[in-house]
């Protein structure tokens, strides 16, 4: 790899707890993000279910909402993703 990018601000995202949800499901290619970028989620608490980031398995599934998954994380834990 002759060179690397990196955004010089890293995005810090609060989600206060709520029954509702923070955000509509999305992938990061509808916001025209590079393919190759990778994400990074370290949660301040323990994380499951309703609570968690929910994350596509695989891109362009046929049935968008059901190719998500829960990151169930525990405190101290870190996930990476594309």
């Amino acid at each position: 790899c002759e060179s690397v990018m990196y955004q010089s601000i890293p995005a810090f995202r609060m989600v206060p707890p709520s029954p509702k949800q923070a955000t509509h499901a999305h992938m990061d290619a509808m916001y025209y993000h590079q393919p190759s970028q990778v994400n990074f989620w370290l949660p301040l608490s323990r994380v499951g279910g309703a609570n968690a980031l929910w994350v596509e398995s695989s891109e362009g599934g046929a049935d968008f909402a059901a190719d998500f998954a829960a990151l169930e994380l525990e405190y101290g834990e870190c996930a990476r993703f594309y």
